[in-house]
């Protein structure tokens, strides 16, 4: 027992050192962005397949700005408040290392024991122990955790817009259904605060099922099959910490990307957007909207769920055909040469991976602003090997394909220990 507390308390110093570099930062990014493109791709799905009704509909769910970021803004800072001061806040990422000890009453009593032992071995026991509340107080410093509590801000600031845009779309389908087509604002403006109020519990923890998987999937903390298979072997083999050290994060974006990946039919006809866009029956509409969190709010929210699919589509086209551009100007890059001498020569000579480059001429790196980052490194990569007149253009470029795909997934921190 005393080994693994030391170990769990050594592996979140870490994680804390980890997370309290630019990882809030990113994750803020990564937030913005999806809270960004979700109105995007549902207005732009809508408009592709001229439904006006899920159009105005989207109009007035992603509405009341103001409202909304002021919400948002006091909720992400009760979440900071509770998680800096002791607590965990009202959610916590489950693939962040919880830093508080176990059993600690009974382990002072065996300590004590210990260290009055002439034995060596229940010497070395005390003193792990020592060290492990040692590690254990580090480890709950306010200072240390600032990492970790500005991300459960972040996703708290997430939480609350989710729980904004779904009150504000079973307000507007409810009025709209009594009133046959008519919506009366002042009407939809008091019932939407009345459901906004009902997706927390007293503690503030988010129970309105639309809300949390909207949210989960924007904080890339969705479950799966897949997700809780690998914790379970993390559990048993904490040597895979090394190797995944955000294992649900990681999963999720990766899942995330897929949906906006430009592939046509094809990426219609694979995981969740199969489903939606297969559903014809009552029954199969229902099953999408269960699975989406979205039990019981009819055909609006189903319509405006095929509308986000079309549109994440459209976005990821648009994204991979204007990054496209920007490399080959030159004012984007992704993860360079396959050759690692090569690239870390040109990295000398100040040039700089996964980067764009700005009006003003600085370059900034794109790394986190999930799902794209991906694509403009890659569409970045494909255009630098193809634009490289050093080789023949069939010479090594399943190669340079291959190194470009591994460089720009295992870049991400939760891949990090498989990076080549």
């Amino acid at each position: 027992e005393v080994p693994s507390q030391l170990m769990k308390q050594a592996t979140g110093v870490r994680y804390n050192n980890i997370l309290l570099g630019r990882a809030p930062i990113k994750a803020s990014a990564g937030a913005a962005m999806g809270l960004l493109g979700k109105p995007l791709t549902i207005l732009a799905g809508s408009l592709v397949k001229g439904d006006t009704s899920t159009l105005k509909r989207s109009l007035m769910v992603y509405g009341g700005i103001q409202e909304n970021f002021m919400r948002a803004f006091k909720n992400a800072r009760l979440e900071f408040q509770a998680a800096n001061s002791g607590g965990t806040g009202a959610t916590v990422r489950t693939d962040i290392i919880h830093n508080q000890l176990e059993n600690v009453e009974t382990m002072e009593e065996m300590a004590e024991v210990w260290s009055k032992s002439n034995k060596i071995g229940d010497k070395g026991k005390a003193a792990m122990w020592n060290m492990t509340k040692v590690l254990s107080w580090y480890n709950n410093l306010p200072i240390t955790k600032l990492g970790i509590s500005a991300m459960t801000a972040v996703d708290g600031f997430v939480r609350s817009m989710s729980a904004s845009a779904s009150a504000r779309a079973r307000a507007y389908d409810e009025l709209y259904d009594a009133g046959k087509g008519a919506v009366d604002l002042d009407q939809f403006y008091a019932k939407q605060n009345e459901l906004y109020d009902l997706a927390f519990d007293k503690n503030g923890k988010l129970t309105d099922e639309a809300a949390r998987y909207a949210s989960q999937e924007m904080n890339l903390q969705l479950d799966n099959k897949a997700i809780a298979g690998l914790e379970d072997a993390m559990k048993h083999y904490p040597v895979l910490r090394t190797i995944f050290m955000f294992p649900k994060t990681g999963i999720n974006a990766l899942q995330l990307a897929g949906t906006f990946a430009p592939t046509g039919a094809f990426g219609q006809s694979i995981g969740k957007a199969r489903k939606v866009f297969k559903a014809i029956t009552p029954q199969e509409i229902e099953e999408v909207l269960v699975e989406h969190g979205m039990k019981g709010q009819g055909i609006e929210a189903f319509n405006a769920l095929k509308s986000e699919y079309i549109g994440r589509q459209i976005m990821g086209g648009s994204v991979v055909m204007g990054a496209t551009l920007m490399a080959a100007n030159g004012n984007l890059t992704g993860s360079g040469p396959a050759d690692d001498a090569e690239k870390r020569r040109m990295i000398s000579m100040g040039w700089q991976p996964f980067s764009v480059k700005m009006e003003n001429g600085e370059w900034r790196s794109y790394q986190g602003l999930e799902p794209f980052d991906s694509f403009l490194g890659l569409a970045a990569d494909m255009t630098y090997n193809l634009n490289r007149v050093d080789q023949a253009a069939s010479e090594d470029w399943m190669r340079s394909l291959a190194a470009s795909i591994s460089h720009n997934i295992t870049q991400k921190s939760f891949l990090s220990g498989l990076e080549p």
